[in-house]
């Protein structure tokens, strides 16, 4: 009686090599049998099912059900793979969205001539005015001068508002101090933008990386049934 074989594979090209090793040919096929590695990498999994059929010609595999499971993560992480890139990338464009109306909205402003800049500090005509102030550096002074209640030469003297020069020069460094925020703004939001253009880039090199390495690499992923929808995706 002919010797009889069986031999664990990994994918199409160990069940090849073993065929040309052993030199059965397909008219002595049931010689010879195959048993699929419990962690046969998906892609190559998914080479072997291409290649199995139902039917008595052939080299018999032992656990076709196993390919079945492993055609299904295929899947499965495949489905898993797209729909965290599409909504991640939906994410992504919807705040760069909302970083570029923002930025367009900062330049419209820069652009605003000094004159349409509105005040938003005291009335012009009472800028400066109130109690004088002064430092107490320490230890010159106590850590927490108070002088509000004293007379004399401690009560505080009251200082009025600026002459119209001081006015004017108020309202001009008002004007730079708005300018400054409008600047401050843009700065942080282009760098907001170019994380966020990055970030996409990167996710999908990253996310790629993965899939690859899901697919490709050997794997536990589909060696039996599995639920892959617990939990739901975010």
């Amino acid at each position: 009686m002919a010797q009889q074989y069986t031999r664990t594979v990994r994918s199409m090209a160990e069940v090849t090599a073993a065929i040309q090793e052993l030199n059965i040919q397909p008219a002595e096929a049931a010689r010879l049998q195959f048993e699929v590695h419990e962690q046969t990498s998906l892609l190559d999994a998914v080479k072997l099912k291409a290649r199995t059929r139902a039917g008595r010609q052939g080299y018999k595999v032992l656990n076709s059900e196993f390919l079945d499971c492993k055609l299904d993560a295929n899947i499965a992480i495949e489905e898993v793979y797209k729909s965290m890139y599409r909504s991640s990338t939906v994410r992504i464009d919807d705040a760069l969205r909302t970083v570029e109306a923002a930025i367009a909205q900062v330049m419209v402003c820069k652009q605003r001539p000094d004159d349409q800049i509105p005040n938003v500090g005291p009335p012009v005509e009472h800028r400066n005015r109130g109690v004088e102030h002064m430092i107490f550096p320490h230890p010159l002074y106590s850590r927490n001068p108070s002088f509000p209640y004293g007379n004399g030469n401690q009560r505080p003297l009251y200082q009025e508002a600026y002459a119209q020069p001081g006015v004017d020069a108020a309202v001009a460094r008002d004007k730079r101090a708005q300018r400054a925020i409008w600047d401050a703004m843009l700065r942080f939001y282009e760098v907001r933008k170019d994380v966020l253009e990055n970030s996409k880039s990167e996710m999908e090199r990253r996310m790629k990386a993965v899939y690859d390495s899901l697919t490709e690499e050997p794997t536990n992923l589909g060696s039996g049934y599995a639920n892959f929808d617990d939990p739901p995706l975010a």
